[in-house]
């Protein structure tokens, strides 16, 4: 299918002090990205909070407006298309992202007679259809890393205490281990088995704080081996040993009576 045909009719940017009225553009698109200060976004039946980096597109007919406490500054483009546009109702990215960056050009185009400035404004629509559905693309893969992280978690908080093989976790969620791994990465920064080191050493400190169990008894009910094994993990985490821990909270409760 050939790419939609878009035209930038307006670009600008706006510095706003307070609330904004409600209104509608009947036949453009119109993208909203934040560069500074907050607002909250009315559109249609939705309500978001933009903050820098934030976007928003309302579609052709949709009422839209803002709500502001205080300044705030924003793009904001209406471009005209032959069909429908796969672009994100709402996104984010960082405020030296890509979309902020092109935003910045096509309003310095709009407002200045450089040469060959409406192809330059062609372009940047083109451009800007790109970056918007990829971006959109890339929420949807978030979104599913997402959901296979969250159930992944709720394996590990239930199975904690038992021998976790991280590629029998990937079979049940459908997914190859590597791919298990690369979406804890991308979700929370860390790996499946730092995760699982963290769910079981929280387990294990509540324990000792708040139980009279031997050390080895809470490594076993804690997923570990052993009370060495458990020592050693204690110790990368938190630089104590599972005797210090449990005798710096007796020390604790004996101030306290």
């Amino acid at each position: 299918m050939d790419p939609p045909a878009l035209k930038i009719v307006y670009s600008g940017g706006f510095d706003g002090d307070g609330d904004y009225p409600d209104h509608r553009h009947e036949n453009a698109w119109e993208l909203l990205y934040l560069r500074e200060g907050t607002i909250t976004e009315r559109s249609g039946d939705s309500t978001y909070i933009l903050e820098p980096g934030a976007f928003v597109v309302h579609a052709p007919g949709v009422v839209h407006g803002d709500s502001a406490e205080g300044k705030y500054f924003l793009y904001h483009v209406l471009v005209s298309s032959d069909r429908p546009l796969e672009w994100p109702t709402f996104g984010r990215e960082e405020e030296t992202g890509p979309i902020g960056a092109l935003l910045g050009i096509i309003v310095n185009e709009w407002y200045n007679n450089f040469l060959n400035r409406e192809a330059a404004l062609r372009n940047a629509a083109v451009l800007l259809n790109i970056l918007l559905k990829r971006h959109a693309g890339g929420e949807q893969q978030r979104n599913i890393a997402l959901a296979i992280v969250n159930q992944a978690r709720g394996i590990l908080r239930r199975e904690f205490r038992q021998t976790i093989e991280f590629e029998s976790i990937a079979r049940q969620l459908n997914i190859s281990r590597s791919t298990l791994y690369t979406h804890f990465h991308k979700i929370l920064g860390k790996t499946p088995q730092q995760e699982l080191d963290r769910i079981r050493l929280r387990h294990a400190v509540y324990l000792l704080r708040h139980s009279k169990l031997p050390i080895d008894q809470i490594a076993e009910n804690s997923g570990y081996c052993s009370s060495s094994h458990l020592t050693r993990k204690l110790r990368a985490i938190y630089q104590r040993t599972a005797s210090e821990i449990r005798k710096t909270m007796v020390t604790k409760e004996s101030g306290r009576e």
